[in-house]
């Protein structure tokens, strides 16, 4: 199963220590990530498409669709035939 997911980070530094987990605990992973960056000013902004499990540690960071502040659903960044899981 694929599930695409939006996160913000408090930073990059925090960001890139959960993608590299990801990698450390499972080097063959298919998960992909984009670094979008400080889309917001304050936050690191990561989606990922997870191919299979998502990992739960990650929960606190997932952001979810806000109608009043988003222009779509999908928000500024899509992975091509697959929509934002919520």
């Amino acid at each position: 199963m694929r599930t695409v997911k939006k996160y913000e980070f408090p930073s990059q530094e925090v960001a890139e220590m959960y993608i590299q987990q990801l990698e450390i605990d499972d080097p063959e992973h298919r998960h992909s990530v984009v670094r979008l960056g400080n889309l917001r000013g304050y936050t690191f902004s990561v989606d990922v498409l997870w191919w299979g499990d998502i990992d739960d540690s990650w929960s606190e960071f997932e952001v979810t669709y806000d109608p009043a502040t988003w222009a779509d659903e999908n928000g500024s960044h899509i992975f091509k035939n697959y929509e934002l899981n919520g």
